[in-house]
């Protein structure tokens, strides 16, 4: 490091590694006091919702009790409808007095109420009632495990675990259940099961007036250890993860634990109204989030530190610092290729800048030697390169000759040797006049055509060429001699076999926005090493001109990036596709 940069550091560790040191004790501090803060709060409030969740149960659970005291109930339940002179329309009276008249007054006692069943004991009538919900009279439940448990409590109430809503259709709600048997006062006999249904998706509320700590995560597990709520809904109704499951099964309140792999802390309330295990879970790599803003604080103060040291020093240093900064200035002028205004006059300080100033001007003016020696041989040898250029024949000369040559052949009815030539002169007169980079494909197809037919006549019609060119592509452009390299590839590599004939189709069409060009041979094929070889460039290219596959590969690569792709693929005398995608131009 330069004199400042040692200054500067030397006083920016002074000041911040006390501070760091400050720093790390302070939030280790918070990071303890924070976690045992959480702790707690964690506790009291899934002990909170323990009680919310047993209030709860224990106020739809007095509800269930009103079928004892509704004598009118008691009375439909004791009904022998075989004694009635119309026992239908009695039915139909009774269904009215429960379902109309009595489950409203259920309805009204409970936002959390979603259906209502009643299973008489003497008949297999149903009473039912839900909220925008069809019924399916086919379904009786009393051979589920869950109602013979409510049927064998001697009208105690039964909450059960989460289950599917059958008797409703189509949709089979996630519902938990309250339900008692209906007995008679002296005689204990079991008039009916009367059901309160509530959808899992109801208990969300239990939380709403609890302080739920930020990035936390509250389940319910009912008895079975199924899930009867969950913040991640898409879970309700599963059974709890072998992990979680493992940890539920102690008896402790207090768990540090894992779950998929991830480090929490988990906190594990059990009701003694339902039986039923309360748990909040929360990421120990989100618990510390708190500390994310004093971190900020003490960020902005370590940088105000930082840059107040930063300039201290640089007042400090910068009178030691200044005639090495004036060499250095001076110096970066070699950049800009203005080695005069380099120069620098002998600098005043110690021995050692003195002696570097002095060197400094030495080398400039051997700078300045080798450079005049080196215009001297380019000029020379520029004056070379031209005298052989001027040596070279003039393509317009070629191009007359041919002419000449041509009309000669026409004038003597040599017809094959006339197309011969006029598709050399158009193929010549392409590769010459045209130096963009970029040509219409109308015009490299006009190209391709000549160059073709000049093999055509090489080969003796070995091959045949068939062109698919949608006419809405042919002004966009592509860049030149894309196409002839694979076709050269294609004819003296591919057709080479025992065949009599071989084909060759251009395609080229829109695809999105994107020009498609397809190029499909019926040739001997090649292996991917072959492909490789090719691609790699280490083939040699034996036709038109030296641009090869892997020349093309690079010039798409180097003008259009990744918006454009190639593919080739090949099977053994089967034949080569080439597939070019490239974006409209």
């Amino acid at each position: 490091m330069n004199i400042t940069m040692q200054l500067l550091v030397s006083y920016i560790l002074i000041i911040l590694i006390p501070l760091f040191i400050l720093s790390a004790i302070v939030l280790g501090y918070l990071n303890s006091t924070l976690e045992k803060e959480i702790t707690n709060s964690f506790q009291n409030i899934n002990k909170q919702i323990t009680v919310n969740v047993d209030n709860f149960f224990k106020g739809i659970a007095k509800i269930s009790e009103i079928p004892f005291y509704n004598e009118d109930i008691k009375g439909i339940l004791l009904k022998d409808y075989e004694t009635y002179d119309y026992p239908e329309y009695e039915k139909i009276q009774d269904h009215y007095k429960i379902v109309d008249e009595f489950y409203k007054t259920i309805f009204l006692l409970s936002d959390y109420v979603s259906s209502v069943d009643l299973y008489p004991a003497n008949s297999e009538m149903i009473y039912t009632k839900g909220y925008n919900q069809s019924i399916d009279y086919e379904y009786s439940p009393e051979e589920e495990p869950w109602f013979k448990e409510i049927v064998n409590n001697n009208g105690k109430e039964v909450i059960t675990g989460i289950r599917k809503n059958l008797q409703m259709a189509p949709q089979e709600d996630l519902i938990i259940t309250v339900g008692r048997n209906i007995m008679t006062p002296y005689s204990n006999e079991n008039l009916g099961t009367f059901l309160i249904n509530i959808k899992s998706n109801k208990l969300e509320d239990l939380f709403k007036n609890s302080d739920i700590v930020h990035n936390s995560r509250q389940i319910i597990v009912d008895q079975n250890f199924n899930i009867v709520y969950s913040s991640h809904s898409d879970q309700i109704g599963n059974r709890v993860g072998a992990d979680l499951e493992e940890y539920l099964i102690s008896t402790d309140n207090y768990i540090d634990g894992k779950i998929d792999g991830e480090d929490v802390l988990i906190v594990v309330n059990q009701s003694e109204y339902t039986s039923w295990k309360i748990i909040s879970m929360i990421s120990k790599d989100k618990i510390f989030y708190g500390i994310d803003k004093i971190r900020s604080v003490m960020l902005m103060t370590l940088l105000v530190l930082i840059v107040t040291s930063v300039v201290v020093s640089h007042f400090i240093s910068r009178g030691i610092s200044n005639p090495l900064k004036a060499l250095t200035r001076q110096m970066k002028q070699i950049d800009y290729d203005n080695l005069n205004n380099c120069k620098y006059d002998d600098i005043e300080g110690s021995k050692e800048i003195t002696y570097l100033s002095t060197t400094y001007n030495n080398m400039l003016e051997k700078i300045e030697n080798l450079i005049d020696q080196i215009m001297i041989k380019e000029e020379k040898k520029r004056i070379a390169e031209l005298n052989a250029l001027q040596s070279q024949i003039n393509p317009h000369f070629m191009y007359n000759t041919l002419n000449v040559i041509k009309f000669m052949a026409e004038m003597q009815g040599a017809e094959n040797i006339v197309d011969a030539l006029d598709s050399f002169v158009h193929v010549l007169t392409f590769t010459a006049k045209n130096e963009d980079r970029f040509i219409q494909i109308e015009d490299e197809l006009e190209f391709i055509r000549h160059y073709v037919g000049i093999l055509k006549i090489r080969y003796a019609n070995k091959f045949s060429v068939e062109y698919d060119i949608a006419s809405d592509v042919l002004q966009f452009k592509i860049l030149k001699f894309i196409l002839q390299p694979f076709i050269e590839n294609s004819i003296f590599h591919g057709f080479t076999g025992k065949k009599k004939t071989y084909s060759l189709k251009i395609k080229i069409h829109q695809v999105d926005h994107c020009v498609c060009i397809h190029l499909k041979d019926t040739g001997i094929g090649m292996s991917d090493e072959k492909i490789e070889s090719i691609i790699s460039g280490k083939e040699k290219t034996m036709g038109l001109n030296s641009i090869g596959i892997s020349n093309v590969i690079s010039r798409i690569k180097l003008n259009y990036n990744e918006e454009a792709t190639l593919k080739i693929e090949s099977i053994i005398d089967v034949g080569t596709n080439v597939t070019i995608q490239i974006p409209f131009m």
